[in-house]
């Protein structure tokens, strides 16, 4: 259990220390060649998700898996690892169904070096669902660190 918590947060340093390293790099002052400064930023956000962001999130994903299948409580039976599951979740589809074609159109169009007013778009897009990646990636963390207990207030076993 130990090495699989160890491999969880080696995933977790690789999911959101890529995507602060994506942040980081887009603020990369345009060059007198915009359109290749562009690119170079493109090519390198592209470079960490294949080698890091991806691997982050299988990692953390595969490790969260085995730890939940392999915790002493019934499956998913207390609430703040229901929670932290569906988070995962949230996370995965988004990064996998919105983030990645979005990273993938990017590319495309700073590789065609054409102005589109697409490319403002598509970046607008990846800043808001790449933003909600790192707020649920944080609250994510703050439920697996807290644990708390999200029991009802009532006596009666109705509300729960």
């Amino acid at each position: 259990m130990k090495f699989l918590k160890i491999l969880h947060l080696v995933g977790m340093a690789m999911f959101l220390g890529s995507i602060l390293g994506h942040i980081v790099v887009g603020f990369v002052t345009p060059a007198p060649d915009a359109a290749q400064t562009k690119l170079f930023v493109r090519e390198e956000i592209s470079l960490a998700t294949l080698y890091l962001t991806l691997p982050g999130l299988g990692l953390l994903l595969f490790s969260g898996s085995l730890l939940v299948i392999g915790s002493r409580r019934p499956f998913l039976q207390t609430r703040w690892q229901l929670i932290h599951v569906v988070i995962a979740a949230l996370i995965g589809i988004n990064t996998l169904f919105v983030l990645m074609p979005v990273g993938s159109e990017l590319l495309v169009l700073a590789r065609s070096s054409s102005e589109s007013t697409l490319f403002g778009t598509f970046e607008t897009r990846e800043a808001v669902w790449g933003a909600a990646n790192i707020v649920l990636a944080l609250l994510a963390i703050t439920i697996a660190a807290v644990r708390p207990s999200l029991r009802c207030r009532c006596h009666e076993k109705k509300c729960c």
